[in-house]
């Protein structure tokens, strides 16, 4: 066989699959479908039909000779790909990992060991009270007559 023949079979194969997977949604009416889902299920749900449909279209350009870069839907396909990112972030934001900032961590801990040095040098009543509890000094300025 051919490199072409393979192409159309792989390709045939492919939409077998994508059939097989959308035929339980297709089978009820989408207002049904929806109503039995999670808010984020919902939104997922919509942004895969149009992706699925938007790259039926891209496909179904590139097969009639139209160059889909510059036909509206490669713009559109962008802005599908920017909602799937958002939505995959929000539905894993709960596994994400706390990413230390270290430098600043240093910075934290450098200062206020260097404020404890100057307080533990600092004899003077002022120095043995809390930070917050500190006399602020007033920067008003005074008026002359």
């Amino acid at each position: 066989m051919s490199d072409l023949s393979n192409e159309v079979q792989t390709i045939t194969q492919c939409f077998r699959e994508l059939s097989a997977l959308w035929k339980p949604v297709m089978a009820t009416p989408l207002s049904e479908t929806m109503s039995q889902l999670a808010d984020e299920d919902k939104a997922q749900l919509q942004v895969l039909m149009a992706h699925t449909m938007n790259t039926l279209y891209y496909v179904t350009l590139k097969m009639n000779g139209i160059p889909p870069e510059d036909h509206p839907v490669d713009k559109e396909r962008a802005r599908i790909e920017l909602y799937l990112k958002k939505i995959d972030d929000l539905l894993h934001r709960s596994q994400r990992t706390i990413k230390v900032d270290s430098e600043a961590a240093k910075r934290v801990v450098k200062h206020a060991l260097s404020e404890a040095v100057t307080e533990q040098a600092d004899p003077s009543p002022d120095a043995a009270q809390e930070p917050s509890k500190k006399k602020k000094k007033s920067k008003k300025k005074k008026k002359h007559d």
